[in-house]
């Protein structure tokens, strides 16, 4: 069967790499798929020096290893080919993990996830660290409230803006010194020290209203050395009252929310911590899913839902 060239050029790279010794032209010949059919010497020595020449074109360094006045065969070095180690700067990480999050939809948010963990993986490379934790598909409703917060954290510098609780007629002013981001389960948080209060607090920013602003000067405050950014939200989701959320579907729609929760005629009522888990599900069914209670998941929805035909209409 033949070869296709691109792969014959692979398999000479591949040949050439794996052995610490020239590869002669004889083994090229006869062990290296796509040169085995050649027809006769002279056809097997254009093909092999014509795939010489393009590598070596592409910028692969494959060296003549000489033996007094004849050729012994041929090598690629590890120390010419391969590229120095990849390195980030926190601030490239946070930018890198903020756009791996924007992509949310069921196309492209996993390969973000999967680029974004095997650059954080980097041998030596602390990554966004202790800046922006965690990989999944985020909502982009919290975008506005990232970039500011981010320069906050590393600015060391407090940020006030105005927070809504669940259910909530009005939301109330917060100053923060902002220690951490923290995504976690489709969401994004806010890890830092309540200045009015006094006390470590988790904020969940699609809570946020308006924009954020820092204030004061950098370096203002530390970052308690003890602190856990995952497990405070994780501690904070377990402490949050469950809410339930009603859910309008269609007939014939929205399975996994009947599957999740309990129907009463066409309304589906979902329990769930905080009341927005349940909000990719609702995403997912489209115009078959309308959200009745609570009004600040309606809202959460209608949002990301406009984020949606904004992206995918410009």
């Amino acid at each position: 069967m033949a070869v296709d060239r691109t792969e014959r050029l692979l398999n000479l790279v591949f040949c050439l790499m794996a052995s610490r010794r020239a590869v002669p032209r004889s083994f090229i010949r006869a062990n290296v798929t796509g040169y085995g059919g050649s027809a006769s010497d002279d056809a097997f020595e254009r093909m092999f020096e014509r795939d010489k020449d393009e590598l070596r074109a592409m910028g692969i360094p494959i060296e003549t290893v000489m033996s007094g006045a004849e050729v012994e065969g041929y090598r690629i070095t590890h120390e010419d080919y391969a590229l120095d180690d990849l390195r980030f700067s926190p601030s490239e990480l946070s930018v890198l993990a903020v756009a791996a999050q924007v992509w949310e939809t069921a196309a492209r948010q996993p390969a973000a996830a999967t680029a974004l963990r095997k650059i954080e993986a980097l041998d030596g490379n602390e990554g966004a660290g202790s800046l922006l934790i965690g990989v999944t598909g985020a909502s982009a409703t919290s975008m506005p409230a990232i970039v500011p917060l981010l320069r906050a954290i590393r600015r060391r510098q407090r940020v006030r803006f105005d927070y809504r609780k669940p259910d909530a007629s009005a939301a109330e002013a917060r100053k923060v010194e902002p220690w951490a981001l923290v995504a976690w389960r489709g969401a994004w948080y806010l890890v830092g020290l309540d200045v009015d209060r006094t006390s470590q607090r988790v904020f969940r920013l699609s809570r946020i209203d308006g924009t954020v602003t820092a204030f004061g000067a950098d370096d203002s405050f530390s970052i308690p050395r003890d602190t856990d950014p995952r497990s405070a939200v994780g501690d904070w989701i377990g402490d949050s009252p469950n809410r339930t959320v009603q859910v309008q579907v269609s007939p014939g729609a929205g399975a996994s929310l009947r599957l999740r929760g309990s129907l009463a005629g066409d309304v589906v009522s979902v329990t769930c911590a905080d009341g927005l888990d349940v909000v990719p599900e609702i995403l997912s069914a489209g115009p078959d899913a309308v959200v009745l209670e609570p009004r600040d998941v309606r809202e959460v929805v209608v949002q990301r839902l406009q984020n949606l035909i904004a992206e995918h209409t410009r």
